[in-house]
């Protein structure tokens, strides 16, 4: 199944859904063992990547947005998403300080797990 995805979807993706799939079981065990929530605990590699595609280190989304719309510089795309960061690294941190906010919004909607 790896080797599809691989050949499937662009390499960057391809890297970050192996990494999640081959870490996930090991990660899972860990995390019941340490009675974390494993559905609060997910979030967190996907929220980390995205803040990783979106930041000047990586920057992946910046490069992609430059072949899209060559007009602009790089220097100007750059100048964007620091904001969005920062307020990506607030969402990432605030429901690890305050676990039921992580989960609040659909058991709202849905009723509370059983």
């Amino acid at each position: 199944m790896l080797f599809l995805v691989s050949k499937l979807m662009p390499r960057f993706i391809a890297r970050s859904l192996a990494v999640i799939l081959l870490g996930a079981p090991i990660l899972l065990l860990i995390i019941t063992t340490a009675s974390f929530d494993p559905t609060r605990f997910a979030r967190l590699p996907t929220m980390s990547q995205h803040i990783g595609l979106k930041s000047r280190a990586v920057g992946l989304s910046h490069h992609v947005i430059n072949s899209i719309t060559p007009d602009f510089a790089l220097k100007t795309i750059l100048s964007g998403p620091p904001s969005f960061v920062a307020c990506m690294v607030i969402a990432f941190i605030l429901p690890c300080l305050f676990p039921d906010l992580a989960t609040w919004l659909p058991d709202l909607v849905m009723g509370a797990a059983v």
